[in-house]
């Protein structure tokens, strides 16, 4: 199976927040699973952290090496996902949350989320 972060996950990762269920915690340190983070997100958290709305741990430009050194793989933004988020039906209006769930789709990903807006598309996901 192969697993891709949201944004709010990958920023309790890194800063080591307690937000993050067992579950969630035992697949992001998972060697054996194959887990992405998307540029999508690592493209809010630059908006939110240049706003002074986040505080990381590491500066931003230290975000991708964090990535590979924790075996996470950097998705990137493809055809078939902007492809996918025009099929996607209006139940909430975040950019971010819903080219996520496009990219879940269209890679056959599991999203590691505790947003519960994420059961409205039935895209699968854990927490």
């Amino acid at each position: 199976m192969k697993y891709l972060i949201d944004t709010h996950t990958f920023i309790w990762y890194i800063n080591g927040e307690r937000g993050l269920s067992r579950t969630a915690f035992g697949y992001l340190e998972n060697q054996s699973t194959e887990k992405y983070v998307s540029i999508v997100s690592l493209w809010e958290i630059a908006i939110k952290f240049h706003l002074g709305r986040l505080r990381l741990k590491m500066s931003f430009i230290e975000l991708e090496n964090y990535a590979q050194t924790r075996d996470l793989t950097i998705l990137p933004v493809k055809f078939k996902h902007i492809c996918r988020l025009l099929t996607l039906p209006h139940l909430h209006r975040d950019p971010f949350d819903r080219f996520l769930i496009s990219q879940a789709f269209a890679e056959e990903l599991v999203l590691i989320s505790k947003d519960t807006r994420f059961a409205a598309y039935q895209v699968p996901t854990i927490w």
